[in-house]
């Protein structure tokens, strides 16, 4: 985001200066088919990640990317209109408006991705319907580990430890496995991510009690 300001500041600097003086654009014939060919890779470019984004939709890798291409394209389009026409106040206008879209493009992310690195989580709401559905399997004894992380906005990982009865067969286990991820994306399909560990059942009181405690409190 810093060196989306960056650019931007350096577009201001650059309306400035034509502003203040008559600059006249020097053509080569080579630079016509030069930008011609850098327009065409930018558009093949930005074919592919826009189909890719069709085919994973959500992915943050391909929205940033879709951005970037977006910008080449702009820039190409611009580059090769003023090289046309040769007019350096399109050349000036061209580039503040592809400037303040990659500056709010940044801040867009960058706001995003905040959210992730300071570890934002589901709803306290979602997290209760969660833990208490898996509590209703007659398999599971107690929940020891209920950790909810954010990968990204739109794709969560759940990391559990069920106790269970330490004489239950393996098959069963896998079964209880199954059935307990379906459960959870159907609650929340944004748990992309779903990590089980199931330990036999303890004695002492129920750990998840505390982690309800723990939700409730939740902001």
């Amino acid at each position: 985001m810093i060196f989306s300001g960056l650019i931007f500041a350096v577009a201001i600097f650059k309306v400035v200066a034509i502003m203040s003086e008559t600059i006249s654009i020097d053509v080569r014939p080579y630079s016509q088919y030069a930008f011609s060919l850098a327009f065409l890779i930018n558009i093949v470019g930005f074919a592919i990640v826009f189909l890719s984004l069709l085919d994973k939709q959500r992915d943050p890798t391909l929205s940033s990317s879709l951005i970037d291409s977006v910008s080449d394209v702009s820039g190409s389009i611009v580059a090769l209109i003023t090289l046309i026409t040769r007019n350096s106040v399109l050349d000036m206008l061209g580039s503040l408006i592809i400037s303040g879209v990659i500056l709010v493009s940044a801040i867009s992310l960058g706001y995003r991705y905040f959210h992730v690195l300071i570890g934002r989580v589901p709803s306290k709401e979602v997290l209760m319907k969660i833990i208490s559905k898996v509590l209703e399997f007659r398999e599971v004894r107690d929940v020891n580990v209920f950790n909810a992380i954010m990968i990204t906005e739109d794709e969560y990982m759940l990391i559990l430890e069920v106790e269970v009865d330490k004489d239950m067969e393996v098959e069963d286990v896998e079964k209880l496995s199954t059935q307990i991820e379906n459960e959870i994306r159907k609650l929340e399909p944004k748990f992309k991510h779903v990590i089980i560990e199931f330990v036999g059942e303890r004695t002492g009181s129920k750990t998840y009690r505390e982690i309800l405690k723990q939700i409730e409190s939740h902001e």
